[in-house]
Parts: C-alpha cells; structure tokens; sequence
C-alpha cells in the first residue's frame, strides 16, 4: 500500500491451519517471505514495513497477541500492537495488531457471555471508517459466523460467534449427508428450498432438519435433487444462526453489513428480508478494500500514540 493505494498485491493459501496440522511455524514462514519477495519486486516504491491482523496474531501465528479488552477502537488497537523483526520472513519490521475480546472473562459464571475476535476488527475498522459517524451491525460467515457491533466512533462494542461455518463443512464433508449433497461451497441455491430447511428448523431443531436430508435421499430423485438437498440443509443452518445470534440480542434490527458471497450468503439475506431486517452485502474486492483501510487506519493511530 502506498498513499491508500494498492501497489501490488499476492496471495497464498497458507494459515495457522498448516501450523496446527505441522506442529510448526515453517509453512507460514516461508508463505509469507514469498508474499513480501513478489510484492516488493511488483511495487515500484519499496515496503518500509509489514503490518498485520488477524489469526497470524495468535499461538499459531507469527507470535500471540493479548487481546484487547471491548469496547476497543483504533487508540486501544494501536496501543496493543506489537513490532516483531523476523529476519527468517524479512529485514522489514512487522507490526502485528490485536483482537478483541468481550464479556467478564474469567469469571466463570459469566462464560456465556464471553467472545472473541482476530482480524474482523480490522475488517469493522475499515467499513466504519467508510461510514464515517455511523453505528454498525456486521455479519461475517467465515468458517465462524460472527456478528458485531461497533459504534459511531469506530470501537468493536461486543461480538457474539458460533462455529457453524465449520459445523456446516463437516456436516457436509464428514457426515452420512456427503453423499446426498454436492461438495463445496455453493453459488447458487433453490430459494424455495432454502425456506423449507428454514421452516422445519422452526417445527424441528437443527438435528432433525439434518436428518431430514438423509431422507431426503433415501426417497431418491423423484422426491428431490442433491442441489435441491443442499439449499435446504444450508436454509436449516442459516435459520439456526439468526435465531441464535437475536436470542443473544444481535441482529434484532437493521442495517446489518452483510459479509459472505454466494449461496450461504444468499440464505442469510432470505432469512434476514422475512424477518424484516435490511442489509447490505459486502462482496470479496469491498472486503479485501474495508481490510487494507482498517490497516491504514490502525497505522495512523499507532503513529499517533508513539513515542
């Protein structure tokens, strides 16, 4: 980045998973080395420095970073961060950013209320600085469905998450449904199907709605096809959520800032239309853009609260 502009740009399908999975660090080590080679030789000014945000913060990433304690924004974010040199990645200083964490923790009768967060307070940073004075309701389905709340001056208030991004692929990947539905990430779903999933979670629970798809493909393809299976099976998950996250009192009104692509994100937005709340979708280039943003933004604060 340089002057808020993308100089260059590379990815890499590397992460704490590889770490969690090799018991080391080397994977993302040597990803991102070659990240920062490829972009320094694209860019026509040279790096000063890599800033960072997100799970590369945690016990699987480059070095664990307390969270920060919510309400959280810039200043606090800024007075949390870390400057690490890693000359085995680059001779560059490495700035890397905190998360946030709500709720009483440590107190154990308090644990229900109690969340988490690494790199979507940088993505809320961004997309609150784009909206500047705005309060904002943000829905991201990752491999965590998470909703946040931050407020007109930029903080991350409170955070609520499940893990049904992942319950979804594992239902999907590592349960008797694989074979009754396709693999992967849809991009597009039958409407129709998605509020049926949808209304028998409401008759039903999650479980049984599951159990449904089985049947579904046992009664074979007179009855229903693998896509029509899948749309309900994500309806079923996306009705789950919603009832999820407004029990704990997020979601209840609109705008929410709808963080997703394709089919899921689809089912979330049918959901979130019948039960009268407004959204705006944030597609991959918007997020990718909200993300650099909230970076800069961070940056600029740290500057600020330096020595």
């Amino acid at each position: 980045m340089e002057d808020g502009i993308v100089r260059a740009a590379e990815s890499a399908s590397v992460g704490v998973r590889d770490t969690a999975k090799d018991g080391h660090t080397g994977a993302l080590h040597a990803a991102i080395r070659g990240l920062v080679e490829r972009v320094s030789t694209e860019a026509t000014t040279q790096p000063t420095l890599i800033a960072a945000a997100g799970m590369i913060t945690s016990a699987l990433g480059l070095k664990e970073i307390v969270h920060q304690i919510a309400p959280a924004g810039p200043k606090e974010l800024a007075a949390g961060s870390v400057e690490l040199q890693l000359p085995e990645i680059s001779k560059l200083p490495i700035i890397l950013f905190p998360g946030v964490r709500s709720g009483a923790w440590f107190a154990e009768e308090d644990v229900e209320s109690n969340d988490m967060m690494r790199g979507e307070e940088t993505l809320c940073l961004g997309l609150s600085c784009e909206r500047p004075g705005q309060a904002l309701t943000v829905l991201n389905l990752g491999s965590h469905w998470k909703a946040i709340q931050v407020d007109s001056h930029g903080s991350i208030t409170g955070s609520w998450t499940t893990l049904s991004g992942e319950m979804l692929h594992a239902v999907m990947a590592q349960t008797i449904l694989a074979s009754a539905v396709p693999a992967g990430r849809p991009e597009t779903l039958d409407p129709d199907w998605i509020q049926r999933g949808a209304e028998m979670f409401a008759r039903h629970g999650l479980s049984r709605s599951l159990f449904a798809v089985r049947l579904w493909e046992v009664q074979g393809g007179a009855r229903s096809t693998a896509p029509q299976r899948l749309a309900f099976l994500i309806g079923a998950f996306a009705a789950e959520g919603l009832d999820v996250f407004r029990r704990a009192g997020y979601l209840t009104q609109g705008p929410v800032l709808l963080i997703g692509s394709g089919g899921i994100a689809d089912a979330w937005q049918s959901q979130l239309n019948l039960a009268g709340i407004a959204i705006e979708r944030i597609d991959g280039e918007a997020t990718t853009r909200a993300f650099t943003t909230g970076i800069q933004r961070l940056l600029e604060a740290r500057s600020a609260v330096s020595p």
